[in-house]
């Protein structure tokens, strides 16, 4: 796994999370954020009831910020978030 932070566009900070896994197609990769989805593959059984990018993806754009995911079958994943980069400390 590795883990990466760097600028992003529009005064964003972005930090993406890699693997070396078998990757995801992109029919799933499509629904991965959405509420109460869960996959049972070949690699992993289904844990869980399938709310946890849900709620990451709710709390990140809830900030201004935006989730996503890149990944090809065979290849490994890249999930990754943007946040605003701000300086007002109250």
């Amino acid at each position: 796994i590795k883990i990466t932070v760097s600028p992003a566009e529009n005064g964003q900070i972005k930090v993406a999370v890699a693997d070396q896994g078998p990757g995801i197609s992109p029919t799933i990769q499509g629904q991965l954020f959405h509420r109460f989805i869960r996959f049972d593959t070949p690699h992993a059984a289904q844990h869980g009831v399938g709310l946890g990018l849900w709620v990451v993806k709710a709390i990140i754009t809830g900030h201004a910020g935006q989730v996503g995911i890149e990944s090809q079958v065979g290849g490994g994943s890249v999930f990754w978030f943007t946040l605003p980069i701000t300086t007002n400390h109250k």
